[in-house]
């Protein structure tokens, strides 16, 4: 029994050789791994840098873009004055947004919603969104919100970023969704009694663009020409809207107004009024236009042909109920 276990000694004793060789290997190995995450340490830091310094470029130019937009409205508040009707009515805003629903989608697309982690649920990615970022995104620098997404970060590594993410999703996709600079953007109009020009009816639009002209427009002595301001608006909004800026801007320049809507001509006090009338004919002669001018003053009610104020009259909606306001003013009976 003794010289059996002599016999399995040497065996034994020979064993350390190839698990110091075995050793070895773990160490190079453990060295070779430590070598790539400090690899990819460097170029993750690397990259972060890159992203960085792209991000906070262009927050900063849109800061740049809001300035020159500054300057260029600043020079329409100065084109009128402190008692202008036009500060009544139109709004310049410049402001910074974003777009917080679409950012939201795109990061929830690539999360796995079956592991666990703070945002598995649906809605929670934009709650904690508006809690950390809402107060830099709209009005911080670039460094700002920069500093605020890698916090956001960290709270994806409180279980391993990538235990959360869908398996084909990488890390530097997750980055590019988060980093993502195009979600900021640079907004400015005009308002129109609060609401942005481009959603008020073609009327009202045109009515606003040529309140703005009217009234900034004021060392601009020529003629105007204006056809139709009248088109989709009804007759208060006519006389509400319109008619003060017309009285305003004829004390400098002559306006001539092409109307259907004689409410126009009379609330604006139009020292000149000419009336085209439509004579249909039998078809073998031609129709005529025929035109007759003059001042609303002009008054011929039991003669022929009428005067200009019946003419005026016999067009305007209401008839002579409509020229009350102007009685005093024409001595109309």
């Amino acid at each position: 029994a003794l010289s059996n276990e002599r016999a399995k000694k040497p065996p034994v004793l020979t064993f350390p050789g190839p698990l110091k060789t075995l050793d070895s290997k773990i160490a190079q190995m453990e060295e070779k791994i430590a070598q790539i995450q400090e690899n990819s340490r460097l170029s993750y830091n690397n990259s972060l840098k890159e992203r960085r310094t792209k991000f906070c470029g262009y927050v900063d130019l849109l800061a740049e873009e809001g300035k020159e937009l500054e300057k260029l409205y600043g020079y329409l508040r100065k084109a009128y004055d402190v008692d202008s009707l036009i500060e009544k009515k139109l709004e310049f805003y410049i402001r910074r947004v974003v777009d917080v629903e679409t950012w939201c989608a795109k990061g929830e697309d690539l999360i796995d919603q079956r592991r666990t982690g703070p945002f598995r649920s649906r809605g929670r990615l934009a709650e904690k969104a508006d809690e950390v970022l809402a107060d830099v995104w709209e009005s911080g620098t670039g460094e700002d919100i920069f500093s605020k997404l890698l916090e956001f970060r960290k709270m994806f590594e409180e279980v391993t970023l990538t235990s959360q993410l869908k398996p084909a999703v990488t890390e530097a996709e997750f980055d590019d969704w988060l980093f993502d600079p195009s979600v900021i953007r640079l907004t400015y109009g005009i308002k129109y009694d609060g609401i942005e020009l481009e959603n008020l009816s073609p009327g009202t639009r045109g009515v606003a663009l040529l309140i703005l002209y009217l009234e900034l427009d004021r060392k601009d002595t020529r003629p105007l020409l204006i056809d139709q301001p009248e088109e989709n608006l009804d007759n208060e909004s006519i006389y509400t809207v319109l008619t003060p800026y017309f009285r305003r801007a004829k004390n400098r320049r002559q306006i001539i107004l092409i109307t259907h809507n004689p409410n126009l001509v009379v609330n604006t006090d139009s020292e000149q009024v000419i009336v085209a009338e439509f004579s249909k004919t039998p078809p073998q002669n031609s129709s005529r236009i025929n035109y007759v001018s003059g001042g609303l003053e002009h008054s011929n009610p039991h003669g022929i042909p009428p005067g200009i104020r019946e003419r005026v009259c016999n067009i305007l909606e209401g008839g002579q109920l409509a020229f009350a306001s102007r009685e005093q003013r024409y001595s109309f009976r």
